[in-house]
């Protein structure tokens, strides 16, 4: 078709004539298109037209040929390679055009599609029924939108496809075909069970907590309630949905505070609550109140925020902690009080030890004496002998109840202070055990109340048994502090040391010793302190208040 086209063809039967030139486009067998100018006179017999002489002329402003050839070959590589599948059906529901997306998903060649085989041939049986409906629905409305079915592959597995369909009508209004674009959603089917799933999961982890489980949105507004709720507070949960969480479980007392930490989370992603255990307050459907552990999880979703509280009602936990703490406050106060009891026994057993049997064995040892010197020309020697037995008796004696006496007791501590008594058992530890002990002084010394003298003095007195048990040194350090306001004593030693957490329950054989030492400190509210670890020694401080009055 260079300067023009002659052809003739058969007209539809009507009357006229058409002899105004016009523009048609032409469509070639390559499916390329033409765009040309017409002249076509028609040709009439007998009131029939018989046919039409038409002269077409190329138009100038035509696409050349092969541009429009790769605009073609483009299309069709579209179509065929596009990320969905498509395909067209005739009126019957044959495959008449498919693209090898949708081709590749179902495992078939073109040929063994186009032509040979029904939409219903490439899908699931149980859709079939459903097709049938739609596709006579297609033809009545021309278009359908978001269907959902399964397809089958050649192998016979299926796989979920979403469809979008419209219908082609011809000049008269009668269906020829589809033109439909399919994607497959086995992905999405696949996420949306996982989240179904997942969904199903957490309901469950949720309605089974043993802890109540309340969620709120940004304003504050109740979206779970699981059943350990319901029961810690009182209210169904179809009551509390939708709910403001303040007026429904926050004491009033608090709801300022809540509304306010709830604001501030808004606008700045900072809560002094969250990601943390704390105990608070919280309400009952009739109003009482009781003490709850919280914590509080928030979840950033993509248009609001959604927080998660976990609560534990502790009325329990907390009667008894006061049980335990009053308990543990009886047995301090019993503890102290055999502490003094034992002090006061050791004074009256220390003062009967001296007023009874020491003033009677020294009247034995004077009458032994009178006797001895009455005696002397008349007694022989073995009466002599024995009597000087008698008085190295009594003399021991005397001097193992002064022992006991000193022990129970020492005159030096109520005569001279808690610094001397010091000094005193020092100069006694290193005769009985091998080791020395330094008495430091540091400040000016003065007089404390005589039970605390006698504490820090029993205190240092067991930690130097102590230190002659289980240090394994030959000398330990004894400093008395006096400040402005407060004493100090401190026993040290560079022995073998301990670990001060394994020794807080005493044994039945060990252990004791530290916790009396406490105990005297608790009896004064002083403050005692343990330094040790495996090889580096021990030092052990008691600091006591006291205003020097």
């Amino acid at each position: 078709m260079n300067d023009g086209l002659r052809f003739d063809h058969r007209l539809r039967k009507h009357a006229g004539t058409v002899n105004d030139p016009g523009f048609w486009t032409i469509h070639r067998g390559d499916e390329t298109a033409r765009r040309v100018r017409v002249a076509a006179p028609s040709a009439v017999a007998a009131g029939e037209r018989l046919g039409t002489a038409g002269t077409f002329a190329a138009n100038a402003e035509s696409t050349p040929a092969p541009d429009a050839r790769r605009m073609a070959d483009e299309l069709r590589d579209l179509y065929d390679n596009a990320p969905c599948g498509y395909h067209s059906i005739d009126a019957a529901g044959l495959v008449i055009r498919i693209n090898a997306t949708e081709l590749g998903w179902l495992g078939y060649t073109r040929d063994e599609v186009v032509g040979r085989m029904r939409m219903t041939d490439l899908m699931a049986p149980q859709w079939h029924d459903l097709f049938v409906t739609k596709f006579a629905l297609l033809k009545q409305q021309g278009r359908l939108n978001e269907l959902e079915y399964e397809m089958q592959r050649k192998d016979g597995t299926a796989f979920p496809v979403l469809v979008n369909v419209i219908a082609v009508y011809d000049a008269d209004g009668r269906f020829v075909h589809s033109r439909a674009s399919v994607v497959d959603i086995s992905t999405r089917k696949q996420a949306e069970t996982e989240l179904r799933e997942s969904e199903l999961r957490s309901t469950a982890i949720v309605r089974a907590a043993l802890d109540c489980i309340v969620s709120i949105d940004g304003q504050g507004t109740i979206t779970e309630f699981n059943p350990a709720a319901e029961k810690t507070f009182g209210y169904p949960r179809e009551h509390v949905i939708g709910r403001d969480v303040a007026a429904t479980i926050i004491p009033p007392a608090m709801r300022g505070d809540h509304r306010r930490g709830l604001e501030h989370y808004l606008a700045t992603g900072e809560g002094s609550f969250l990601g943390r255990r704390v105990e608070v307050t919280a309400m009952r459907s009739d109003g009482s109140e009781f003490p709850v552990e919280l914590a509080i999880t928030p979840v950033r979703l993509r248009d609001q925020t959604i927080f998660t509280a976990y609560l534990r009602d502790i009325t329990g936990k907390k009667w008894a902690e006061q049980e335990l703490r009053r308990f543990a406050d009886e047995m301090q106060a019993v503890s102290r009080r055999l502490v003094e009891m034992q002090e006061t026994e050791r004074r009256v057993l220390a003062n009967e030890l001296h007023d009874l049997v020491g003033q009677k064995l020294t009247a034995l040892s004077i009458n032994l004496n009178i006797m001895e010197f009455e005696s002397a020309a008349s007694m022989t020697p073995q009466s002599s002998a024995r009597l000087q037995d008698s008085l190295k008796l009594v003399s021991e004696t005397i001097e193992s109840i002064r022992d006991v006496m000193v022990a129970l007791r020492p005159a030096v501590l109520d005569d001279y202070g808690v610094a001397s008594g010091l000094r005193w058992y020092a100069a006694q530890f290193v005769k009985r055990t091998g080791v020395a002990v330094a008495v430091l002084e540091q400040g000016e010394t003065r007089r404390l109340p005589p039970n605390a003298e006698e504490a820090l003095f029993r205190i240092a007195q067991e930690a130097l048994m102590n230190v002659a048990r289980y240090a394994r040194v030959e000398k330990a350090t004894v400093t008395l502090r006096t400040m402005p306001h407060s004493v100090r004593l401190t026993i040290a030693d560079d022995g073998c040391g301990f670990d001060p957490s394994a020794a807080r329950r005493p044994a039945r054989d060990h252990g004791w010793g530290l916790m009396i030492m406490k105990e005297r400190a608790a009896t004064l509210g002083a403050e005692l302190t343990v330094e040790s670890a495996s090889g580096r020694g021990t030092r052990i401080s008691v600091t006591l208040k006291d205003d020097g009055t």
